[in-house]
This record gives structure tokens, sequence and C-alpha cells, in this order.
């Protein structure tokens, strides 16, 4: 998958971007008051694809909890972007107008 550099997250125009840190605990975050959405890297390992896609997933729906003050915790918020990742991945879905489902 190729990363945006900008997201529009419900009229709201994030910047998408990666920055390298030696702190491994966290994949991502989003930074509301900021707008952005950061993925982490380290020097020392590549992401994988599929979860730098589920990483920016998850920060997408935590962008989405904080703009509709939905008040989702962590573990709903990581459960809820798992489940949608295998969905979307495992059928192939494409939510774009007009384009064929492959």
């Amino acid at each position: 998958m190729k990363i945006p550099e900008r997201l529009d997250i419900l009229g709201y125009e994030y910047q998408v971007l990666n920055e390298v840190t030696h702190n491994d605990s966290h994949y991502g975050h989003a930074k509301h008051k900021d707008a952005k959405i950061i993925l982490y890297s380290s020097p020392d390992y590549t992401m994988p694809e599929q979860i730098e896609a589920e990483t920016l997933l998850h920060e997408i729906i935590h962008s989405i909890d904080t703009a509709l003050c939905l008040d989702l915790d962590e573990n709903t918020v990581t459960r809820l972007s798992k489940g949608l990742f295998a969905v979307i991945r495992q059928n192939n879905l494409d939510f774009r107008k007009d384009t064929p489902n492959a």
C-alpha cells in the first residue's frame, strides 16, 4: 500500500508523516491538535507493509474517534482496526466510486 502524504478525515486535513524512533513500543500516533498521523520506523527494523497499513487504519480510527467524541478505549480501537483491516484485505475491497472489485 502506498501511504498517502495527506488524509481528509471528517473535514480535517491530516498530514501523514514517517518518523524514525528507537522506541519500539508504538507503531504510530495521531496528534489531533496538530492534525498529524505519525507512523514510526526504526533504524534497525523495516516494518512489514501489512503492519504499516493496519497502523495507519488504527490511527485513522483514533482521529475519527476524537472528531466524533466517541470516547473509544485503546482496546476497542485496536480490535476495530485489526477487524476492519482483515475484512478489507481478505476480500480485496476497494470503496472508490466506479472502481471494479478485483
